[in-house]
């Protein structure tokens, strides 16, 4: 029996020894196959994914900045009775910093901020031009409960930039940074000129006027999005 066993265990042996295996021609090929299907597939699911987060981070914010004029409204009044100043300019019709840094961060502080979530405020800052030196402006940020941020910057309208991924690049409109504005030109009977809407929104025409500008001037495009209910549409300029 033990002779009949060790002939039926080197005959096992032999025929696993016999199977045949991969070459490592068959493998390298392989592999290279699999890298160019990822190096095709990959880029297109990171930036479908990054359409659905954005457009879900503006949905929100955008949602979340309509609740809080609303709750604002029921202790400060109508929203076109807010109290508002345009940005301040020095003798030599300079833009004063100092002055509309301060103002903007009372406002929002005041109308905004105690009706939305949020985990800190970094204060603006300027600092001159030298010889050797160019100015350096950072303007107020508003660091949301979500990681995303606003930036926050007075002209002839409190003006802000959405950030959807906070302090991370690239940091250019229309890819991660989206431009809104409160206005109260109360004196104006366009209903576009007061409240809170997208950047420039006063000065687009249509879907496709919008769509062009965008194309040119990132800052045109929170209006294309505005249009396309806050997400990313195939014909959208920008990739993500």
């Amino acid at each position: 029996m033990r002779f009949k066993e060790i002939t039926h265990a080197k005959s096992r042996l032999t025929h696993i020894c016999n199977l045949k295996a991969f070459t490592l021609a068959e493998v390298l090929i392989t592999l290279a196959i699999i890298g160019i299907v990822a190096a095709i597939t990959i880029p297109g699911l990171v930036q479908n994914y990054k359409k659905t987060e954005y457009s879900s981070k503006l949905k929100k914010f955008y949602s979340t900045m309509q609740q809080a004029i609303q709750m604002s409204e029921i202790e400060h009044g109508p929203l076109e009775s807010w109290d508002f100043q345009m940005a301040v300019y020095d003798e030599e019709n300079n833009y004063d910093y100092a002055v509309n840094d301060k103002y903007s961060l009372a406002w929002i502080k005041k109308y905004i901020l105690p009706y939305i979530k949020y985990n800190k405020i970094t204060e603006g800052y300027y600092t001159p031009a030298t010889e050797t030196e160019e100015a350096i402006h950072e303007s107020i940020k508003i660091h949301l409960s979500d990681g995303s941020i606003m930036h926050v910057g007075l002209g002839n309208c409190l003006d802000i930039t959405y950030d959807v991924n906070g302090d991370k690049l690239p940091d250019k409109n229309g890819r991660d940074r989206y431009w809104f504005t409160f206005c109260f030109d109360v004196s104006a009977t366009d209903v576009k000129s007061q409240g809170f809407y997208p950047y420039l929104y006063k000065s687009v025409t249509s879907r496709q006027d919008a769509l062009n500008k965008c194309q040119t001037n990132g800052a045109y495009c929170s209006v294309l999005l505005q249009y396309d209910n806050w997400e990313f549409k195939d014909d959208y300029p920008f990739k993500l």
